[in-house]
């Protein structure tokens, strides 16, 4: 009904139906994901008494659903109301599925009785927890744990979708922001949800999210030539929202140019579009809601040690767009060998020279308190470098280039962002393929390069970390070769809308 608060519906076309196959016969190749899918079946088998092949196949649909019509029920002591509706081909075999999932419950000593409802049977468990219930009608198999659900489901099947979900606003707004091709479709509706979450939530965290803006979301499931997509829409209501992020406008482009300084050889990129304005809000809120003292100790802490004030000496200066990066970096993790790991951070500047000057004031309280900081020249700018107390290995380095605060976790990274990036990530196949097909990235945008991942995770494991490693998950990370998201926002129509790709090699 309208009134539903989670929908999922499996019903894929002809195109998602081939490139389904094409995702599956990718990771059946594989010897260890074809025998952890022959034990799934035999274990099906076992507990059921089904074979997929025999049992079901020969009846089953294109379309399934899953319904929660109501998330209120997670609050008590009982199992929530789940309907799941497939469709049936034959009703005559689907029936003797039924039959078979009920004899196997009987042999263990489950008692079934039979009732009538609206000229359809309706096949009861007499269990008080979590029983089996299920009809057949209007083609579709119904399978619940609630009588009522069921009894529902055969009456919306026979007047005909009256005040079906398919006609409710938001749920029409959000699903027409997902791709038409898709394998399957989750639509949550959060009026109860928020209301749940709310009760749950740290009073604190409530004054920095309006949790109530929000109105539902949609996400689909898609095979696609690329791997596995999921696409996301989020409704909310712009007239809860405060007015500066009302005036809100993503960067692409800036976004873009900070994945060009930075090297090809990332194993992580994640980059924000509006990091200055997100501080300012959350600066109002500490500075509004008494509950949030803890916050405003935090930061009057962090100025005494540091001698800066967040909003007049950082974000003054902050532009807006911001990224992160992990890189190889065989130095170490501030100097850790073992975790050959380095971190970088791009800030995009306003007013370098009013940056320079605060980074000096930080620099000259951290030499008071006995940091020993070194200082070089690349391209014609200054870099620091905070030093480890026996002036031995590199802390962190920084420096401003092109309007961008770089700090970097070793020499080496900051010594090769600082001058130009001969191979920058933008130009990166495998990142330019895992971002080719999604929304453009104005809000945020997260990259995983999951190949590089894999080959120096394996020059770290230890002989035994690694034969557990390539028997336990290697499989199926094997063909994945990136992970990436990206999001944008419209504020005056209230929707946020981003993608989420698995890249498979082949």
């Amino acid at each position: 009904s309208a009134e539903t608060d989670l929908f999922f519906v499996f019903n894929p076309d002809l195109e998602q139906v081939e490139n389904f196959k094409r995702v599956k016969d990718i990771y059946l190749a594989i010897p260890e994901v074809k025998q952890a899918w022959d034990d799934l079946l035999r274990d099906l088998k076992k507990d059921t008494d089904l074979d997929l092949e025999a049992d079901v196949k020969p009846w089953l649909g294109t379309e399934a659903a899953l319904i929660m019509p109501d998330l209120r029920t997670l609050e008590g002591s009982r199992e929530p109301g789940l309907l799941v509706a497939i469709e049936t081909r034959n009703k005559k075999k689907s029936d003797a599925c039924l039959a078979k999932i009920r004899q196997k419950q009987e042999s263990n000593g489950v008692y079934f009785e039979e009732k009538e409802y609206q000229k359809v049977k309706i096949t009861v468990e007499k269990s008080n927890y979590n029983p089996l219930i299920y009809a057949t009608t209007k083609n579709f198999v119904l399978l619940s744990n609630d009588e009522y659900l069921i009894r529902q489901a055969i009456e919306k099947s026979q007047n005909r979708g009256q005040n079906s979900l398919a006609k409710h606003e938001d749920y029409q707004a959000i699903t027409e922001k997902l791709p038409k091709s898709r394998a399957g479709t989750l639509y949550l509706d959060y009026k109860d949800l928020t209301r749940l979450v709310v009760q749950e939530t740290d009073p604190a965290l409530r004054q920095l999210i309006d949790l109530e803006a929000y109105k539902g979301m949609g996400l689909s499931v898609s095979c696609v030539k690329e791997g596995v997509r999921w696409d996301y829409a989020i409704a909310y209501d712009p007239q809860k929202i405060p007015e500066s992020l009302k005036k809100a406008t993503g960067n692409a482009s800036a976004l873009k140019k900070t994945t060009e300084m930075v090297s090809n050889e990332t194993l992580v990129y994640v980059g924000a579009g509006n990091l200055k304005l997100g501080l300012e809000e959350a600066l109002k809120a500490v500075d509004k809601n008494s509950s949030l003292y803890e916050v405003r100790d935090g930061l009057r802490e962090i100025e005494r040690e540091t001698g800066l004030n967040l909003e007049q000496d950082i974000l003054a200066w902050l532009k807006g767009e911001a990224a992160v990066v992990l890189l190889p970096e065989n130095a170490g993790l501030f100097g850790e060998k073992d975790v050959p790991l380095g971190f970088l951070a791009v800030i995009g500047v306003s007013d370098p020279k009013m940056a320079e000057s605060k980074l000096q004031k930080l620099e000259s309280r951290l030499s008071e308190e006995g940091a020993i900081i070194n200082t070089d020249t690349i391209g014609g700018q200054k870099v620091s470098y905070i030093l480890e107390p026996y002036g031995r290995e590199t802390l962190a380095g920084y420096g401003i280039r092109d309007n961008y605060l770089l700090i970097g976790t070793s020499r080496g990274i900051i010594q090769q962002t600082m001058g130009k990036v001969s191979d920058p990530l933008a130009s990166s196949p495998t990142y330019k393929q895992a971002l080719k097909e999604l929304p453009e990235p104005e809000d945020c945008c997260l990259f995983v390069d999951v190949d590089k991942g894999l080959e120096l995770l394996n020059r770290t494991l230890s002989p035994y970390e690694r034969e557990e490693f390539d028997r336990e998950v290697y499989p199926y990370l094997k063909p994945i070769k990136a992970f990436s998201i990206t999001q944008k926002t419209d504020t005056k129509a209230g929707l946020s809308n981003g993608a989420i790709l698995v890249t498979l090699e082949g």
